[in-house]
């Protein structure tokens, strides 16, 4: 029976992630979309898949390089991709959940060392990304903005500051206590953030993460900067710079799968700062939404199949429901 409860689960908010972008196709018309998607050359079409491609190559070095002696490449990628996967199947990055517990049993780390590991990854990525929206708000149309864009692009950025700041006090504040009690030990909070502490010790594995977080990103602006080539020629590179860095940053709020909504929300908002029209905007969204979480869909899911049946991350608590965890009786 919870075999079947377990498939159901995935099923069902597989089918959710699906309806929802399929609502914000329906939300541009469908027939516009389609026009946008037809224009895209196949060339180009293989040109994106390969260059993304190549993001996976440089995620799993990233893994693999702080972690040389515990990792091997190919599980580097297959925890990377089954996360992001049920990442965009399950709510408040459930995948990275799944991560942290794949990391800890082929990686013999502690609870607290292997979860601190996938968020430092975030966190490589949340800086980098920061520096990306610095630089491409140099290039903000400022003339063409009403006050009220001004007043809401304000708003956000103090949103992603005010974010930021509680990261760096976090660490002191009385908070922590009160989650190390409604936490079990293995999730302590504090362990935690001793855990990202000890980072910089990694001396030159943890600066080469810095230049392979930066390719990454250069790499997936480049995927979409040719889809925009394809779809409307006049955006230009620094818009889809600072449209791709913003809507990531905005995927910190993991309201609903795949960051779908917060994602396309900061990507659409400074599109259409730039003067971009907002059917334009938004199916280059879900175009760049389409190729990347479907391909991490196609590939990650099944893998992440594969390895609950050998038992690999099988204490993944909260969404393997086909094996009862120790001491519960099924």
């Amino acid at each position: 029976m919870k075999a079947i409860q377990g498939g159901f689960k995935h099923y069902a908010l597989l089918a959710l992630s699906v309806m929802l972008m399929a609502g914000m196709i329906y939300s541009i018309k469908l027939e516009v979309f389609m026009q946008h998607l037809g224009q895209i050359h196949p060339l180009s079409g293989c040109l994106i898949l390969g260059i993304y491609a190549l993001t996976w190559w440089f995620r799993a070095q990233r893994l693999r390089g702080l972690l040389p002696e515990q990792i091997s490449l190919g599980n580097a990628f297959r925890v990377q991709i089954a996360g992001f996967a049920l990442n965009f199947i399950y709510p408040a990055k459930l995948g990275d959940l799944f991560m942290g517990v794949f990391l800890k049993e082929k990686a013999a780390l502690s609870y607290q060392k292997s979860l601190a590991y996938v968020l430092h990854l975030h966190l490589l990525d949340f800086l980098v990304l920061v520096v990306m929206v610095i630089m491409s708000v140099v290039f903000l149309p400022w003339e063409n903005l009403s006050p009220e864009l001004l007043q809401a692009l304000g708003g956000l950025m103090l949103v992603v500051l005010l974010i930021g700041g509680g990261l760096l006090v976090l660490k002191k504040s009385p908070l922590l206590n009160r989650l190390k009690k409604l936490l079990p030990k293995k999730y302590n909070p504090t362990a935690l953030l001793k855990q990202l502490a000890e980072f910089h010790h990694l001396k030159s594995g943890y600066w080469i993460s810095y230049f392979h977080t930066l390719v990454i990103w250069v790499l997936e602006v480049a995927t979409c900067y040719i889809f925009a080539t394809q779809i409307a020629p006049e955006i230009s590179f620094w818009a889809i710079l600072a449209a791709l860095s913003f809507g990531n940053i905005m995927k910190v709020i993991p309201f609903l799968p795949g960051g779908m909504g917060t994602y396309d929300a900061g990507f659409v908002f400074i599109l259409i700062i730039h003067g971009v029209p907002y059917e334009v905007a938004a199916s280059l969204s879900l175009l760049d939404h389409l190729v990347k979480k479907l391909l991490n869909l196609a590939v990650g899911f099944p893998i992440y199949l594969g390895l609950q049946k050998k038992g690999e991350g099988s204490s993944f608590a909260g969404i393997t429901l086909t094996q009862s965890e120790p001491g519960v009786k099924s």
